[in-house]
């Protein structure tokens, strides 16, 4: 039982150093290290737990006050996580890139584009929530940490930048197809859609790396766009 505890607890402080922009405290970096060929296991379950958590405390709130408060706990705490997590690198570099797709404007963009996509991650989380598919979002912050892993792993980076052995990727896998069956089992359709988008941009963020591995802007990218597209594969299965 101490060593199953010791390998869930270090895949995901693992996942957790790699993935989130807030540092562990110093005695939990030994502990990180503790989870041997599971280490990478630790992306989709990290996702998928802060997701729950953060489904739970909207339906606390809800059970507290009425539905618009857990409304706005679910969209501001999912909202915090999707920014804080890279300090907002990711938002800000896919904001970036719609802005250099756009056409010329005498509307500044830069300030345009980012407020549009604030709101509408707003709107889209609460959504989700009035509509009773909050418990969609493990599979959204699971499936982003999922494929940013697995474009990493695919990565050209030397060293590696995450346990790059075919059995830690075997083992990442098999955690995110059980862990993507129990969100099927509470969001049924939104699961399907989002294992779907998940699957297409994993492809086309494959394709686009040539065979040559995602470097860490495409991979970035690639995150930040999986998490729109599986918050409106559960939005559009309401």
């Amino acid at each position: 039982m101490k060593n199953l505890f010791e390998v869930i607890a270090g895949s995901l402080l693992y996942a957790w150093r790699k993935q989130m922009n807030i540092p562990l405290p110093r005695k939990l970096y030994e502990v990180s290290r503790g989870g041997g060929d599971w280490q990478c296991a630790g992306f989709p379950l990290l996702g998928w737990l802060l997701g729950l958590l953060i489904a739970l405390a909207g339906a606390l709130t809800e059970l507290i006050f009425n539905v618009y408060a857990g409304a706005l706990v679910f969209a501001v705490l999912a909202w915090l996580l999707l920014f804080l997590r890279d300090s907002g690198k990711s938002d800000s570099l896919f904001a970036a890139n719609i802005i250099n797709r756009l056409p010329d404007s005498n509307v500044p963009m830069q300030t345009v584009v980012p407020v549009v996509l604030l709101l509408g991650r707003m709107i889209l989380l609460v959504l989700l929530y009035v509509h009773g598919e909050m418990w969609h979002l493990p599979l959204v912050i699971g499936g982003i940490f999922t494929l940013e892993a697995i474009l990493t792993i695919d990565g050209s980076f030397m060293p590696p930048l995450v346990d790059d052995s075919p059995e830690s990727r075997r083992n990442m896998v098999s955690i995110a197809v059980i862990l993507a069956l129990v969100s099927f089992v509470f969001t049924p359709l939104a699961t399907a859609l989002g294992v779907t988008v998940f699957l297409v941009i994993r492809q086309v963020a494959q394709h686009k790396s040539d065979g040559e591995g995602s470097d860490l802007m495409q991979i970035t990218l690639a995150g930040s766009g999986a998490g729109w597209a599986l918050l409106l594969a559960g939005v559009c299965a309401i």
